[in-house]
């Protein structure tokens, strides 16, 4: 399950807007999970388009 379809499955489109810090805090959780299975350690990351599909 990618990130984004996760975001869309437990948040609505007035969620999404109303606890924007929420889950910027989730998508950043789980971006840097991912990235670790890869090796990869990240600083910090920056949502900078989100799709919304109900």
């Amino acid at each position: 399950m990618s990130i984004e379809t996760s975001m869309n499955s437990q948040f609505d489109a007035i969620q999404l807007i109303i606890q924007r810090t929420l889950i910027s805090q989730r998508v950043s959780e789980l971006v840097t999970e991912c990235a670790a299975q890869f090796g990869l350690l990240l600083d910090d990351i920056s949502i900078t388009h989100l799709n919304f599909r109900p």
